[in-house]
């Protein structure tokens, strides 16, 4: 999967960001805010980081290249290509 592609956490975190912002968030309802204040309240909102901060920890957590598991797979590969 290359870097672009959206994972099954990012359509997660995209349906849950859109939920809260449709259907939680007191400001899209106010009358009285520009489109433009809107747009700095949501650029400000703590949601976002939150987000990013939990994209980061999956990523960081699914990265194979980084287990161990896969070290001991390189060693494995690299000894046996020795072997050979």
């Amino acid at each position: 999967m290359s870097k672009t592609e959206e994972t099954p956490m990012d359509k997660v975190t995209t349906e849950m960001m859109e939920h809260l912002c449709d259907n939680l968030c007191r400001h899209p309802h106010d009358p009285e805010l520009t489109q433009e204040e809107l747009d700095d309240i949501c650029t400000e909102c703590k949601m976002g980081r939150y987000v990013c901060d939990m994209l980061n920890e999956y990523n960081r957590i699914n990265d194979f290249e980084k287990t161990q598991s896969y070290k001991l797979l390189a060693r494995i590969a690299e000894l046996e290509s020795k072997n050979v």
